[in-house]
């Protein structure tokens, strides 16, 4: 905890082992040589979007993470259960951010649906985030399971700029009730 001696005193929790992101990769007892690339490669994906979480957010949630050929491109749910397919292109920390999203509740969770109204997320914390960045009548839009800007839909929005945004909004949404 930290003290700061003003007279309104505040406390603050500094241990970031209090709420923070982690993960699990899931993996065969006795794994093939296209599963120990795939799960180096998304574990080094996964452990990338999982610090900068935990570097920029208070968000505290168990993500599993699985291998599983089967899947196109990567996928995630609401119980933080992620999935990435055999395509390599998809095994980066851009994908990891995009699938963490849907585990906060991105296009998944109730409170998504009911602040994403006709194509436009209406929580006041995240729009006004997103406005200091990209200026007053800035939209964050919405669909059915994406946003964007800043919701890494496509590799072509991959930047670090891109990624923190991402974080920051997320956790924006969060605060709005998603």
């Amino acid at each position: 905890q930290t003290c700061t001696t003003s007279t309104a005193q505040r406390w603050r929790i500094t241990d970031a082992a209090v709420d923070e992101v982690t993960y699990t990769v899931y993996r065969e007892a006795n794994p093939t040589a296209d599963q120990l690339d795939a799960y180096a490669r998304i574990d080094a994906a996964v452990g990338a979007a999982v610090d900068r979480y935990n570097a920029r957010t208070d968000i505290s949630k168990h993500l599993r993470v699985f291998y599983n050929p089967g899947v196109p491109t990567a996928e995630a749910n609401i119980d933080g259960r992620m999935s990435f397919g055999a395509d390599r292109r998809y095994m980066v920390e851009g994908t990891a951010l995009h699938e963490m999203g849907h585990t906060m509740g991105i296009g998944i969770s109730r409170g998504y649906d009911a602040k994403c109204i006709n194509g436009a997320w209406t929580g006041t914390n995240a729009t006004a985030l997103l406005q200091t960045w990209d200026g007053t009548g800035a939209r964050l839009n919405c669909n059915g399971s994406h946003i964007w800007p800043y919701g890494l839909n496509y590799s072509n929005e991959f930047s670090e700029l891109a990624f923190e945004r991402n974080v920051d909004i997320t956790e924006a949404m969060i605060s709005d009730g998603m």
